[in-house]
């Protein structure tokens, strides 16, 4: 068996290259020790997306878990992530999930992860039990297990959140893209009983999702701008592969990131929702987030990525909304976990209550918290190198960078340097992969892409503070 790192995000593999019977039971068998232990006879669900042979695998999964005393519900059919986990969260007697699902990664990849008795992340503890015990686990057998319905209950879960106004301003033409995943067959109908008037494309569940790479991100959403332009539609909604991110593309295709996106759903929920509480995101999130909070009056946390961290938060009970840097977004009052839909839903909701384009909602954000331009860039190093690089990221503490002087040093994920017109650049090397990962963000494309170079100097140039100048 190839070597399993089982992380809070799970576990990930090729499958040609791991991600087989062999790994997969020795992950079963690790989380039917660990559950069974600790609560013997207790329920686990089980969910799977439309890969190669993921019912397959779930069915293993379920076995497996059944031999070790655990009540074990496999879902009857394919689901999107978050139905599995909401059926999680809305039965006491289950003490968790298990997803075969590779989310958004490329058809070629499968993947095994794990939602705690809350529908959320688990714990670094919990992971890094499972971890010690993969590969020296095995199965003590399999039994029986039963089957359930999983995606009845979720819609009905979405429904309690969505409210549909009254007399809506219009009916939206909107164009939906799954992306040949799970998402289709709970969004439809939710957007249908709102008036909505919907065009399905993408919509075979296909377990090589047709050629795309099943992310809600450029380039793979441009069979839906251009359905969205063709059609005349007001929107577009495009789901990641098992649905817990979603990206909206606006009337003239152009997708609106959720950098802006974020801000414009916090407007709707503090100003027409008339909800209140904290906003809980990552330090690689946009700056407009932030400044959206400050402006609606709310609480603001910004803590390292990793959605564990910020379902960290969520324990303590005050906050709205928890969002990261690719645009996974919850609502603890629906889920302490992502979902795509419940966010493309809440932005139908906003513009149906407002009579509002999407575009002009984000152009009227940007008139009170400016724009700002977001960029990314991903550099593949060695193992060596990203240790080196590790090491002297928290000893780097520089006066001047690209020019400006920061107002502030952090070290708590990397090294993010924030400067005094709300401009900000991040260095954090992965802690999945060999890659570290430099984001910037400026109120100019210009200064955006100073920032970002400045620190590709830094890391190219063998780390020298100098180069940051």
């Amino acid at each position: 068996m190839r070597a399993v790192s089982f992380g809070v995000s799970g576990w990930t593999a090729r499958f040609d290259d791991g991600f087989d019977e062999t790994s997969v039971s020795s992950i079963a068998a690790a989380l039917g020790q660990l559950w069974s232990r600790r609560h013997g006879g207790a329920a686990v669900a089980v969910g799977y997306d439309t890969r190669h042979d993921s019912q397959g695998y779930a069915t293993l999964v379920g076995s497996i878990l059944a031999a070790y005393g655990l009540t074990v519900r496999v879902s009857a059919s394919a689901c999107p992530s978050p139905a599995l986990c909401c059926a999680v969260a809305a039965d006491p007697a289950c003490i968790g999930g298990v997803r075969v699902s590779g989310s958004d990664a490329p058809c070629e990849y499968g993947g095994i992860s794990v939602c705690g008795s809350d529908g959320g992340s688990v714990s670094q503890r919990f992971a890094k039990a499972v971890d010690q015990l993969v590969g020296v686990a095995a199965p003590v057998g399999m039994d029986e297990f039963d089957t359930a319905d999983l995606m009845g209950p979720y819609r009905a879960c979405l429904n309690r959140v969505i409210k549909p106004p009254g007399t809506p301003h219009r009916t939206l033409k909107i164009v939906v893209d799954p992306m040949h995943g799970v998402g289709a067959q709970p969004l439809l109908p939710l957007l249908k009983e709102l008036g909505c008037d919907v065009t399905l494309i993408h919509g075979e569940q296909r377990e090589d999702f047709g050629g795309l790479h099943p992310e809600a991100a450029e380039p793979w959403v441009d069979d839906c701008e251009a359905a969205v332009v063709q059609g005349g539609a007001d929107l577009g909604i495009v789901l990641d592969g098992d649905a817990m991110r979603s990206a909206v593309i606006d009337a003239q295709g152009t997708l609106v990131t959720p950098h802006k996106l974020i801000p414009v759903l916090l407007d709707h929920l503090v100003r027409r929702r008339h909800m209140s509480g904290r906003v809980v995101c990552t330090m690689a999130s946009s700056a407009q987030i932030r400044l959206e909070a400050e402006r609606l009056k709310l609480g603001f946390t910004a803590v390292p990525v990793g959605f564990d961290r910020i379902h960290d938060e969520l324990l303590d009970g005050d906050v709205l909304l928890g969002c990261e840097e690719f645009g996974g977004a919850c609502l603890p009052i629906h889920l302490p976990e992502r979902d795509g839909m419940l966010v493309a839903l809440l932005v139908v909701e906003s513009l149906l209550r407002s009579g509002q384009s999407l575009a002009e909602a984000v152009s009227e954000l940007e008139a009170q918290i400016g724009p700002m331009s977001y960029g990314r860039r991903d550099m593949r190093l060695d193992p060596a190198k990203l240790r080196t690089l590790s090491n002297a990221l928290p000893g780097l503490n520089p006066g001047i960078v690209a020019g400006e002087q920061p107002r502030h040093v952090s070290h708590a994920d990397g090294l993010k340097l924030e400067f005094f017109d709300d401009s900000w650049l991040m260095v954090r090397p992965s802690r999945r992969e060999p890659t570290v990962r430099i984001y910037a963000e400026a109120h100019s494309v210009r200064r955006r892409d100073k920032l970002l170079n400045v620190a590709i100097d830094y890391v190219e140039g063998g780390y020298q503070q100098d180069l940051l100048r």
